[in-house]
C-alpha cells in the first residue's frame, strides 16, 4: 500500500529531488503542500516531515495542528546537529528524529523502522542528548517501543522490581532488554546504561523547569 509523506519545509527544494525517486521505489509518495494552505486543510498523510527552523515556533504549531487534525500521522522532526535545539525538539515527542540535512537512504530506513512499530533516532542527535561520543562509525539507530519505554523508566529512576511490574516482564527479560539497549547505544554494560539514563532524565527535567 502506498504511503504518503508530507514535506513541511520553507527551505529550497534541492533536497526533495534526491529523496523523491528513492521513496517512490520503496512505495512512498512525497508530497510538498502549499505552505500558505492551513494544515487542517491539507492532504491526509501517513508521515509528516517537519523541519525545525529558528526557535522552532513554526514546527511546534505544525505538530499541534497535525495532532489535532491528523492524529494517525507519524511526525518526523528534522533537527540540526545543535544541542540546545535538539533539547527543545525532543519535547515535541515525535515518532522520529532525523538530522538535517539527511540522505534519502536514512529517510527510507526511518520510515521502515516506524512501519515496523519502532521509533527512530539519528545517532548523532542521540549522541548530543546523552553526551556520547562514538569511537566507531555513526550508525542509524531505531529504538523499538520496548527500548523507548525502558529508557524512559530508567531515566525516572525505576529499579528492577519496579521495571518488572511496570513493563509486565520477568527478571530475565528486563535483564536481556537492558543488555540489548546498552549494546545498541555502544555502552559496555547495563550499569552505565542506567547512569546515562538517569543523567539524561535529570537534564530533561532541568530543561523543562528552566
Amino acid at each position: 500500500m502506498t504511503q504518503t509523506v508530507l514535506w513541511l519545509s520553507n527551505g529550497p527544494t534541492t533536497g526533495i529531488e534526491a529523496v523523491t525517486d528513492q521513496l517512490g521505489a520503496e512505495g512512498y509518495v512525497l508530497h510538498r503542500p502549499d505552505l500558505l494552505l492551513p494544515l487542517c486543510h491539507r492532504q491526509a498523510a501517513h508521515y509528516a516531515l517537519i523541519e525545525w527552523e529558528g526557535g522552532g515556533e513554526t514546527a511546534q504549531k505544525q505538530v499541534q495542528t497535525l495532532r489535532q487534525h491528523q492524529p494517525a500521522c507519524h511526525l518526523l522532526v528534522m533537527l540540526p546537529l545543535h544541542r540546545p535545539t535538539v533539547l527543545r525538539g525532543v519535547l515535541l515527542n515525535a515518532t522520529g528524529y532525523l538530522a538535517f540535512p539527511f540522505c534519502p537512504t536514512e529517510l527510507v530506513r526511518c520510515l521502515s523502522q516506524i512501519r515496523a512499530g519502532n521509533g527512530y533516532w539519528h545517532s548523532g542527535l542521540l549522541a548530543l542528548l546523552t553526551n556520547l561520543t562514538s569511537a566507531g562509525p555513526v550508525y542509524p539507530t531505531g529504538l523499538n517501543r520496548r527500548e523507548h519505554e525502558l529508557w524512559g523508566h530508567l531515566a525516572n529512576g525505576l529499579k528492577n522490581q519496579q521495571l518488572e511490574d511496570r513493563m509486565c516482564l520477568s527478571t530475565s527479560s528486563v535483564k536481556n532488554l537492558k543488555t540489548s539497549l546498552a549494546q545498541k547505544l555502544s555502552l559496555p554494560n547495563a550499569r552505565q546504561l542506567i547512569e546515562l539514563a538517569v543523567q539524561w532524565g535529570k537534564m530533561m527535567n532541568d530543561h523543562q523547569q528552566g
